[in-house]
This record gives C-alpha cells, sequence and structure tokens, in this order.
C-alpha cells in the first residue's frame, strides 16, 4: 500500500490486507508470484481460474476430485498467468491505444508458469541429490532471474513508448480535477 493510501486507511481505523509481502526477499520465483508478489490479484486470480482448473471442478457445483494433479496444476497456473497477461495488455491497450509490441507483457507472464515447473523440478532432483542452496544465492538467483525478465519483455513498452510520462500526466490531471471539486474557485 502506498503512503497516502496507509495514512489515510490508519486515520479511519481500517485494516487492509497488504498488496506485497516483501517480494524483494523471495526465495523462489513461486515464492515471488504465489506469496509475495501483488497478493490482491493472486487472491481474485484462484477462486475463479486456479481452484476450478486444479481440483477438476469445471462447472460450478459439480463434485470436485480428491486432489489435483500435477498437469492440473501447470493448466491452473498457466491460465492464471495468460489472464493476467491479457489483463496487462488490455490496461496498456487503454492507455496507449494499441497491445504491446510483439505483446511482450503477454510474453512476460505467460512464460512464468513453465518457469514454475522447472523450478519445482530442479528444487526436487537437488533435494534427492543432497543439494541446499543457502537463502541469501536463492535470493539473489530469483531477483536477477525476474529483473532479466522485465528487462526483457516488461520494461521495453513502458520505456519504448513513454507509458510512464503518460501515467504521471494523467493522475496529474486527476489530482487537479479532484482538487477543483474540493476547492472550487469562484
Amino acid at each position: 500500500m502506498d503512503g497516502p493510501a496507509s495514512a489515510v486507511t490508519s486515520m479511519i481505523g481500517l485494516h487492509v490486507a497488504p498488496h506485497f509481502n516483501k517480494p524483494f526477499v523471495a526465495e523462489s520465483l513461486t515464492s515471488f508470484w504465489g506469496k509475495r508478489w501483488n497478493l490482491t490479484i493472486s487472491n481474485c486470480l484462484r477462486g475463479p481460474i486456479y481452484d476450478p482448473i486444479y481440483e477438476g471442478q469445471w462447472v460450478k457445483g459439480s463434485k470436485p476430485q480428491v486432489s489435483g494433479s500435477l498437469t492440473r496444476r501447470f493448466v491452473g497456473m498457466s491460465a492464471c498467468f495468460l489472464v493476467s497477461g491479457l489483463m496487462h495488455e488490455l490496461v496498456y491497450w487503454y492507455m496507449m491505444g494499441m497491445h504491446t509490441h510483439q505483446w511482450k507483457w503477454l510474453c512476460f507472464f505467460t512464460m512464468q508458469a513453465p518457469l514454475l515447473v522447472v523450478e519445482a523440478l530442479g528444487k526436487k532432483l537437488m533435494k534427492r541429490h543432497g543439494v541446499h542452496v543457502p537463502r541469501l544465492p536463492s535470493i539473489l538467483a530469483t531477483m536477477v532471474a525476474l529483473l532479466w525478465m522485465a528487462d526483457k519483455f516488461f520494461f521495453p513498452p513502458c520505456l519504448d513508448t513513454d507509458l510512464a510520462g503518460r501515467v504521471v500526466t494523467a493522475v496529474n490531471n486527476n489530482f487537479k480535477d479532484f482538487s477543483m471539486l474540493l476547492f472550487p474557485s469562484s
């Protein structure tokens, strides 16, 4: 939560679930996406998309299967990342009037599910062979991987089109409009 929102919620005594949980200390991509980054969206996607796929409950009210398979877990993760990527492209289209060049944001998100599977398989293999990676190198490897992917896929659409400048201008204009409502000049 940002500073002004935090101050307002504290003043009125409202307790809001955090959106982030120290993502900079994630020891894995799984930890980053599942437990630390944008928890609100993770929770929003889990109920309508991931859980029905993982549980085999495709139609509401149907009898869920006992446990989800690894295949359904992968399909559920893939579906969540696909929806997230499409939503990011939609926001970009709304702001810029076009999708990202080569659908880079969609690519960024859809590549995450296969990487999570590779990570899980790698961890299983390392555990089987008695290999343990200490916390600090795990955090550094996770951050390097995420930043490299972001540099190649997420940041270019922002930098190539001055999206950040447009967002700042739009927020500034909204603030001015709101201020005019609060303090009309006579």
